[in-house]
């Protein structure tokens, strides 16, 4: 994303100035006008700060209309804009401050105390608290000075599918959404009535169909069903069309490439792939050695186009190792293409595996596991989940200590260095 893709935003935001651009689940309603002005002030304030093009900002804080128009601001300034998952522990975020060498960072107040150890050693990075009910903060930036499209959105904004993907398609066609804090089932059936699209993980549709009062009456005005971050199961796809007359579009993705495929919006949407390549995305699949393989085949998925990102951030190696001499992008998931051209999944080459949406890697687990005293050996393992897609599995063996080890314990011992989603 970069400031010429802030300016077609602009002219956008000027287009539908007087509509609705977001409606907040509390009530609360912004224009695209309100948007655009808060983002301006936004602006100002992160210049009054000596911020300007490259500076560079982390953001761990709930998702508010105020931590959207900070991702704007970023847009059109030239900053780079680190948005990181809300459960991330100090342990995960020294991490993070180390790699990136922020010039500031916004928390939520809860992270602000959680983190105060870390940010001791930290002192010469400032950070704020970004939060609604933050007056002052808010206070000092402002004072720095219907097509009918309805979108449900329950993402993350720390996510590429929520932020990017959700947000962007929004901005740019002047529609409306309808804001969740948070992913619930109860709260979105409520307003189901009154929006026309939604974008969820494949675990948000199955805890929809967990509940009873989820049915096509409540769908009635809906138009259009997507999921992506993670495989939907035929199981869910087929449940989720029975009980509500829709098929939900599939599509395909990563943060390294934004979207690469998707199931068409009209045509056959088929359960179990993903679809087909988009436009200016060529889309191959080849075993180890690069070589590539035929239709039906199943080998390593491997992306090349606009949407391709060009590299990790100082880690040139691994840029090097996963980019072919030709310019394709090894994506690192195991797939084939039918006789049509569709992108079928069916995991990863590597060990990552996705739970709930979110990728998760075993082997950060296993380190904290093998050191907790009564533990010889470890192996963490991605298992299918009606819910999650995988759930996060530990296989131990002990050291025939006569000290009984509990998963109370275990659990305690793995939430002080780990997110509550990577615990097994």
């Amino acid at each position: 994303m970069n400031r010429n893709f802030f300016r077609i935003l602009n002219d956008n935001f000027d287009k539908y100035s007087d509509n609705i651009l977001i409606e907040e689940d509390k009530g609360k309603s912004w224009t695209y006008h309100d948007v655009k002005q808060l983002t301006f002030h936004f602006s100002s304030f992160l210049k009054k700060l000596g911020l300007k093009k490259g500076s560079k900002i982390i953001i761990q804080a709930e998702k508010t209309v105020y931590s959207v128009c900070l991702y704007l601001c970023c847009l059109k300034s030239g900053i780079i804009y680190v948005p990181l998952n809300t459960a991330y522990t100090s342990n995960e975020m020294a991490y993070f401050i180390d790699n990136i060498d922020p010039d500031l960072m916004f928390l939520s107040s809860e992270k602000l105390s959680e983190h105060k150890n870390l940010l001791t050693k930290h002192k010469k990075i400032k950070t704020l608290v970004l939060e609604r009910d933050n007056e002052e903060l808010i206070e000092e930036i402002y004072g720095s000075k219907k097509d009918n499209y309805i979108l449900l959105h329950a993402l993350p904004i720390f996510h590429v599918h929520g932020l990017f993907v959700a947000l962007n398609t929004i901005f740019l066609s002047g529609a409306k959404i309808i804001f969740f804090e948070k992913f619930s089932p109860e709260s979105l059936i409520k307003r189901l009535p009154e929006a026309t699209v939604m974008m969820g993980v494949p675990t948000y549709y199955s805890r929809l169909l967990s509940k009873s009062n989820f049915n096509k009456d409540v769908c009635e005005s809906m138009r259009l069903f997507i999921s992506g971050s993670a495989p939907l199961t035929e199981i869910v796809f087929k449940e989720f069309e029975e009980r509500t007359g829709h098929k939900i579009l599939e599509r395909y993705g990563m943060s390294e490439t934004g979207m690469i495929s998707s199931n068409p919006l009209n045509g056959e949407r088929v359960p179990g792939t993903v679809g087909f390549a988009l436009p200016d995305v060529e889309v191959r699949v080849a075993n180890e050695l690069g070589e590539v393989l035929s239709s039906g085949d199943r080998g390593i998925v491997e992306v090349k186009g606009p949407n391709v990102f060009r590299g990790y951030w100082k880690l040139e190696e691994k840029t090097k190792k996963d980019f072919r001499s030709d310019g394709f992008f090894i994506t690192g998931d195991v797939g084939q293409l039918d006789n049509d051209g569709r992108l079928i999944l069916f995991g990863r080459s590597n060990d990552m595996l996705i739970s709930g949406g979110y990728n998760i890697y075993p082997k950060e687990i296993e380190l904290i596991l093998d050191e907790i005293e009564g533990i010889n050996e470890s192996a963490v393992i991605g298992c299918p989940h009606d819910d999650l897609g995988e759930a996060v599995v530990a296989i131990l063996i002990s050291t025939k200590s006569k000290n009984i080890i509990s998963d109370d314990s275990i659990e305690e011992i793995l939430l002080k260095s780990l997110a509550k989603f990577k615990c097994p």
